[in-house]
């Protein structure tokens, strides 16, 4: 079979586009009941109170994208086949046991790792996956071609960790580029930067595997919450490490009393693990943030870090006054794909101006994970907001020359919890 005839023949003919148009114009026919449940904005066209195992369903232009033709993706996916075989992997995940006729979706994690394909119970389910490891096979022509290329961004640093990837072999181009960085556009007096050790019974803070599911680490940081919710008016913004660690958080809150606390203060949102979900979340979000009700003073919205809100949205003003971030997303060294990468970075470092440590690439993987999710707040020159950093690791050389250069310059590493909820309670009382 040759892929390169088959997506030369593909694109040539727009057989894709013409599959697509097809099915605009035709009703779509759904056979599961179990799949119609779940699609909450298809509306039969017959007037019906049950299900038939054969309903017919008209959708809106938004949610017809779910169900255009495979084929687009399968197009795709022998493209990607194309690249030489060093510069890529596919990964195959394989779940015999999974039941049929289930929503699917990919759980997004901190960069490096594998999303894995997962059904409504949280179970893994088969997905195929071609995955580039080389992206300069796909960048070089444009530097061959242009004079100048100018990459810009709030999150690419380290700038050896990309520069090393996005130059792969090529000394030339390597010695050639040069980096600049800037501060923030908002004046140092709009940033509050506070890392926490501590919580207010003075317990460390250190979200790693062995600590961060006791109750007691739970416990204090529910505490650090809730007052962090008493003195930030608006929106507070609180990321987790992974979707399982934000459902164990919640749920301990709410049986021990924390959320309730918090309830008094800011109405509390969690992060679907839907996409469908997320604008009429946003939506509701929104609302109790302008609109507080029954004495509080905003909301609270808990997410996961690399997941559906640590990127793209836009928390700026009262939507973003506080963002928390606990613990750090190191990737999960286990990951099959992970470990293929770290053996390909190994592999190339035979040629040391491409080699990148392990230890430094899984760093660089959390903190570029960390540096999105701060930078959901200050949206523009006139917003103003707190960044909480919550686990003692913040403080290490390690993780703190990671963080942006706007971010390090305002950073304050509390003493204890006391001088901290000070800080905070001294920054929005100027505002």
């Amino acid at each position: 079979m040759n892929l390169f005839k088959i997506s030369a023949y593909l694109s040539s003919s727009k057989l894709i586009y013409k599959l697509n148009g097809f099915m605009e114009s035709s009703t779509v026919e759904i056979r599961t009941p179990q799949y119609h449940r779940n699609q909450r904005r298809a509306k039969p066209t017959k007037e019906s109170e049950t299900l038939s195992e054969n309903l017919k369903i008209d959708l809106s232009a938004e949610d017809f994208s779910k169900h255009r033709p495979a084929l687009g993706a399968v197009a795709k996916f022998f493209e990607s086949l194309t690249n030489k075989a060093h510069d890529g992997v596919i990964v195959v995940t394989r779940n015999l046991n999974a039941p049929t006729g289930v929503n699917t979706k990919m759980e997004s994690g901190a960069r490096g790792g594998g999303g894995r394909k997962r059904d409504d119970k949280g179970s893994t389910v088969a997905s195929l996956q071609f995955v580039l490891m080389n992206p300069h096979v796909h960048l070089r022509p444009v530097f061959d071609d242009a004079r100048a290329v100018i990459l810009a961004g709030g999150t690419m640093q380290p700038f050896s960790h990309l520069s090393k990837q996005i130059f792969s072999t090529n000394e030339d181009y390597l010695s050639r580029s040069n980096t600049f960085t800037c501060g923030h556009v908002v004046p140092p007096e709009n940033l509050s930067v506070v890392s926490f050790a501590t919580g207010p019974t003075s317990k460390k803070f250190r979200f790693n595997y062995s600590n961060r599911s006791l109750p007691s680490t739970i416990q204090e940081l529910g505490s650090l919450v809730s007052g962090i919710c008493g003195v930030v008016p608006g929106g507070v913004v609180l990321f987790f490490t992974s979707y399982a660690y934000e459902e164990q958080v919640m749920a301990e809150w709410e049986s021990g009393g924390t959320a309730t606390r918090i309830r008094s203060k800011k109405e509390i949102f969690s992060e679907p693990r839907e996409a469908s979900q997320v604008s009429d979340l946003l939506d509701r979000y929104t609302r109790a943030v302008r609109q507080p009700t029954n004495g509080r003073t905003g909301a609270l919205l808990s997410c996961v870090m690399g997941g559906k809100m640590s990127e793209g949205i836009n928390f700026k003003d009262e939507l973003g006054r506080c963002v928390i971030v606990v613990g750090l997303p190191y990737p999960n060294q286990r990951d099959p794909l992970l470990q293929y990468k770290l053996k390909y970075l190994e592999q190339k470092g035979g040629q040391s101006h491409a080699s990148i440590p392990r230890s430094d690439y899984i760093d660089n993987v959390c903190m570029n994970t960390v540096n999105q999710s701060i930078g959901r707040a200050i949206r523009h020159m006139g917003d103003y907001a707190s960044i909480v950093l919550v686990d003692e690791r913040y403080r290490t050389s390690r993780v703190s020359l990671r963080l942006p250069q706007w971010i390090r310059s305002s950073t304050i590493h509390a003493p204890s919890f006391g001088a901290g909820y000070k800080q905070i309670h001294s920054f929005f009382s100027r505002k």
